[in-house]
Formats: C-alpha cells, structure tokens, sequence
C-alpha cells in the first residue's frame, strides 16, 4: 500500500479531561452533567471512537477551506484568536478561541487585487480557481450590499456537518431555513459577549455538496441572553457546591419531527457508561428501542382518536388507549396532543 495505510494511521488524538474551574465557550448549551464530570477532570468512560475522530479532523479541513477564502478575498481580520469573560460572584470565567471576525473595507477598488496578490503569495495553481471563484463572488456581493466599502466587524463560526443532517426537514422551520443548533448559537454569543463585537453570524457547511447556509445573531438578543446567562449561572451553581447535575431523559420529543426519539446527548455522551449504565451507544440503542416504539405507537393512537368519526373503529382505538395508559401518563402524552 502506497498512501492508504499512512493517510488513515494520522488522526487527531482525543485527550483525557483535566480539571479546571472555567467554562469553555464552546460547551455552553451542552448537558450539565457530563460538562460537571469534565470540569472535574473525571476520566471518560466512553471515547471517541476513531470514526468520530477522523469527522473531527474533516471538520477542520472544511473551517480551513472557508477561512482562506475569507483570507484571500482580503475580508478575514483576525482567526483563532483567544478571548474570554472574566469570573464574577455568580459565574465562572468563560474562555475560548474565535473562529475569525470579518469587515472594515476601505476601498473595494483594491479587492480583486487583493485576491491575486493572495493568489502568487500561497503559489496557486490553476486547482485553487474554486477558492478564487468564492472569494470573487463574495467581494462581488458585498461590494453591491455595501457600496460605500463600511462593512460592520463581525465574528464569523464555522461549523461543518453531514449533508443529511444538513437538508434533513426536521432541521429545518417552515420557510426551508436550516435551524441551526442552539449550543452553537451560545458559543458564537459567548465571544460576542467576549469581544464587545455587536454582529456574528454561524455559518453552516454541508459536507457532501459544500453548501453554506448563514445563520445571523446580534448582541444583545433577549432569548439568547437569557439562556447564554442561565447556562452559566447554574453550571457555577454545580461546580461550586459540588452538586451533581441530574442525568438527562432518554428519549426526547423531537418538536419538528412530532414523535418520540432517542436523545443524542445521551448517546453520545463521554460518560454514558458511568452516568447511564449503558456499556456503549449499541446497548443504549438495542435496551430503549422497544420502548421508544411503544411511546411513539401511543402517540400515534391518541391522534388518530382525534380525527377518527367511526363509532366502531373509534372503539377499538380506545381499547389500545386504555392498554396504553401507563405510558400515556408517563410521558404526558395528552397534553402534549393539547399543547401541540
């Protein structure tokens, strides 16, 4: 083998938590439990596999490819810089590094010379059009949004994932919009927060066909600020008391989708084994999945009750209803139709 077995033996190392008494930007929004574990520098139970650790790496390589056509449209004024928000009696202090902030043209008439001086600077060949193509078109488009060359500063988060996810409907609201994750939006506002900078923007890459949808967030958003504040006052609450947040639920209702599925963070939690009992993803899967069905199938009948006019038909669906009524009451079920 020429490339294969030397190409696949790289791959980033997952290194073991150690305790510390901050708060990283990007774990804000993410279940307090295993956070807690984290921050008291509690060995993992269950690592990342290799698999998990090579999308990691791809992830970097597709941050890398934005930001340098960022770089090369002569827009991109700072990356990977480190900012933090300092401790006060209710808060940890919470630190991180920012992807890249963006803006401050002065003359767009250099712009394109900007690109080609970039262009003989990095030694790119006639492969590297795509990037000058991008970075074209960006100066292009903002140069017609912003025809007097003020474009605000603005931090920019990059965030690369799978293209099923990506174009996944449940991700989506009811223009076609992607969604967006909500720990994603609190670690781009944390650095807002951080930097003073009123404008940033998360910009999602689907892995498969590069595509780039923008999400946009202004400083100063009541409902992100109450969360971003909340977060960090409780996970000072837990650390400084030395409490144990509670465990998460298993299964979740998934508001787009309308039924009952598995809880990722569960799933993939660092601490499954010690928090949950579960020896590995495949046996928290393998133990909830008939439940998980039983849950979704009770759902199904009461909605079906709902809209069904048939005397007959409507009887035996209360029969299944008056069989399913434990989980009915477990999960709240018939508020959740009321309330839907």
């Amino acid at each position: 083998m020429l490339i294969q077995e030397h190409w696949n033996k790289t791959v980033r190392k997952s290194y073991p938590p150690k305790a510390r008494d901050y708060i990283p930007f990007s774990d804000i929004g993410k279940a307090y439990i295993d956070r807690y574990w984290k921050m008291k520098g509690e060995p993992v139970t269950n690592d990342f596999d290799e698999r998990t650790l090579r999308i990691f790496d791809a992830g970097q390589v597709m941050e890398f490819i934005v930001l340098r056509a960022l770089t090369m449209a002569g827009i991109l004024n700072q990356k990977q810089t480190f900012v933090e928000i300092s401790a006060t009696d209710k808060t940890l202090r919470q630190i991180g590094y920012l992807d890249a902030t963006i803006g401050g043209f002065a003359d767009w008439n250099k712009a394109k010379e900007i690109i080609q001086k970039h262009l003989q600077e990095y030694k790119l060949t006639l492969d590297d059009q795509l990037l000058e193509q991008k970075a074209i078109s960006i100066i292009e488009g903002l140069k017609l949004q912003f025809p007097d060359g003020k474009v605000p500063e603005m931090l920019v988060e990059v965030k690369s994932i799978n293209s099923m996810a990506f174009w996944a409907h449940k991700n989506r609201d009811a223009k076609g919009n992607f969604l967006g994750y909500p720990h994603n939006k609190l670690q781009l506002y944390g650095y807002m927060k951080a930097t003073g900078i009123k404008n940033g923007i998360l910009l999602y890459i689907s892995k498969d066909d590069f595509v780039i949808e923008e999400l946009g967030i202004i400083l100063g958003n009541e409902e992100l600020e109450k969360k971003y504040n909340e977060d960090i006052e409780r996970m000072t609450y837990y650390y400084k008391v030395d409490e144990i947040p509670p465990k998460l639920s298993e299964i979740v209702f998934n508001n787009q989708k309308k039924t009952f599925e598995l809880n990722w963070e569960v799933k993939r939690s660092s601490y499954l084994t010690k928090i949950y009992s579960y020896k590995d993803k495949v046996e928290f899967e393998e133990k909830n999945h008939a439940k998980l069905n039983e849950i979704n199938l009770a759902l199904k009948h009461l909605k079906e009750l709902e809209k069904e006019t048939d005397p007959k038909k409507k009887a035996t669906l209360d029969k299944k209803i008056t069989a399913e009524e434990e989980i009915i009451k477990l999960y709240d079920l018939k508020n959740l139709l009321t309330n839907k």
